[in-house]
């Protein structure tokens, strides 16, 4: 199996999740990444969500299915 983590080194990710399994599945597949964890509350105002996501410069957002919508308003254009 060769180094895939080297690709996302240092790489901001917003995890924007209810406190569930699924959340810890996702911290622990960014931080296994090497990508840099950034907790973006699901009980947060949106502007303070908009405004962590574009000050922090953050790159891939990993969130459940149940809480798409209501990202989708909030993350820059090419932000997957």
């Amino acid at each position: 199996m060769g180094n895939r983590a080297g690709r996302n080194a240092g790489r901001r990710a917003g995890l924007f999740a209810e406190s569930s399994a699924e959340m810890m599945a996702g911290l622990w597949g960014i931080l296994f990444s090497s990508g840099v964890y950034w907790p973006l509350g699901s009980d947060y105002p949106a502007y303070r969500l908009t405004y962590m996501i574009r000050d922090a410069g953050i790159g891939v957002i990993v969130t459940q299915e149940k809480l798409r919508g209501r990202l989708a308003e909030m993350i820059l254009p090419g932000c997957p």
